[in-house]
C-alpha cells in the first residue's frame, strides 16, 4: 500500500541537489540550483535528471550475501559433477535439486549488477516525458504525453522487518483521463522524490502536489 507522505500544505520546495544525482541540461551537468531552476524555467532544450543507483550502503552487503550464495551453489556443482563414480540417475538428482537456488542467485547477481552500472533517467524532451533504465534491461521504462499529465505526486511505501521499518518512495503522474502512471518507484529517500518531481513539474508548467496544497490521501 502506497500512501501520500507529507503535510502537502507545508511543504516548501527543495532545490537542492541530492546524492547520486546529477541535471543534465544540453548533455552538460548543472552545479547549482539556480542552474537547475534556469534549465526547468527557460525550457531551450531537454531536461534530464538521472539517478545513479549505486549505493555503497546497500551494495556491498549485497554483493558479499551473492558471492556467498553463489560460492554455494557452484561448490555443489563441483561436486557433483566430479564425482563420476556416482550412478548416472543419482548425479542428475543432485543436479536439478537445486535448480530453485541457482534461479534465486541468478536473479540476485543481475539485480547486484543492475545496482553497479545501472542509472536511471528522468526527463522532458519535446512534448514527452520519459522514464529510462539501463544500460542493463530493467522493468519500467515509459513514455507520456506532457500534454496529458495534469499533475504530479510522490507516495511513500512502508515495510516492516525485523530490525525496524523501511521506507520507498514513488512519483507518479496523474493523467486528464484519471489515470494514475507511476513514473519511478522504490527511490531510497523523500529527498530524491521531491527532486524530480519539483523539477519536472517545472519544466511542464505544474504545481508540484508537494505545494498545491491539496490533501493528503492514500493511494493504492
Amino acid at each position: 500500500m502506497w500512501t501520500a507522505w507529507y503535510d502537502r500544505a507545508v511543504v516548501e520546495p527543495v532545490f537542492e541537489l541530492p546524492p547520486q544525482m546529477a541535471v543534465l541540461a544540453e548533455g552538460k551537468a548543472l552545479a547549482s540550483s539556480a542552474d537547475y531552476r534556469r534549465a526547468a524555467r527557460e525550457r531551450r532544450s531537454d531536461l534530464v535528471i538521472r539517478r545513479r543507483w549505486l549505493d555503497a550502503r546497500e551494495h556491498v552487503p549485497m554483493a558479499l550475501f551473492c558471492l556467498l550464495w553463489d560460492g554455494f551453489i557452484a561448490f555443489w556443482y563441483v561436486r557433483v559433477l566430479g564425482a563420476p563414480e556416482a550412478p548416472h540417475a543419482m548425479t542428475l538428482l543432485f543436479a536439478v535439486f537445486p535448480i530453485v537456488h541457482v534461479t534465486i542467485g541468478v536473479r540476485m547477481t543481475y539485480a547486484l549488477l543492475a545496482g553497479l552500472v545501472n542509472s536511471t533517467l528522468v526527463g522532458v524532451r519535446g512534448g514527452e516525458v520519459f522514464v529510462r533504465h539501463g544500460p542493463l534491461p530493467w522493468r519500467g521504462n515509459r513514455t507520456l504525453a506532457a500534454a496529458s499529465i495534469v499533475r504530479l505526486s510522490c507516495d511513500m511505501t512502508t515495510t516492516r522487518r525485523k530490525k525496524g521499518e523501511s521506507h520507498a518512495y514513488r512519483l507518479s503522474a496523474h493523467l486528464a483521463g484519471g489515470e494514475q502512471v507511476a513514473l519511478v518507484s522504490d527511490l531510497p529517500t523523500v529527498a530524491q522524490a521531491r527532486f524530480i518531481e519539483e523539477l519536472v513539474a517545472e519544466r511542464l508548467g505544474l504545481l508540484p502536489a508537494a505545494l498545491d496544497g491539496a490533501a493528503a490521501s492514500p493511494v493504492a
